[in-house]
């Protein structure tokens, strides 16, 4: 592995076998196939479905989720923590039904700011 900071600062300051690794990971990950889906509104359930299209037709195998807060929940009556806890619960289970880990990414400060 290369420590992420000799990435950040300055990728001269590589050695030999850390140049080798760091070339051949961009090499790999140049072959990867990306989708985005940046839908505004998107609630659980359109998610839900999205995500089992993706993995029928393209077998991905990971997901990641940005703003999971900003995701709508019907149950609007209820504290937002809970309705992001109600969320990832629900992630969770998709998470294990489709066999691929899911990462979440989520402003904290907009939460609980």
């Amino acid at each position: 592995g290369i420590e992420h900071n000799k990435l950040l600062d300055n990728i001269s300051s590589l050695n030999k076998s850390e140049l080798d690794a760091y070339h051949k990971s961009v090499s790999e990950v140049s072959n990867f196939s990306f989708w985005i889906n940046s839908v505004w509104g998107t609630d659980i359930h359109e998610l839900e479905d999205k995500a089992r299209q993706m993995k029928l037709n393209h077998d991905v195998k990971i997901i990641f989720i940005d703003y999971i807060n900003l995701i709508p929940v019907s149950q609007n009556n209820i504290p937002r923590f809970e309705q992001v806890a109600f969320l990832s619960r629900n992630i969770r289970s998709l998470a294990l039904e489709l066999g691929i880990p899911f990462f979440l990414g989520n402003d904290f400060y907009v939460l609980f700011g």
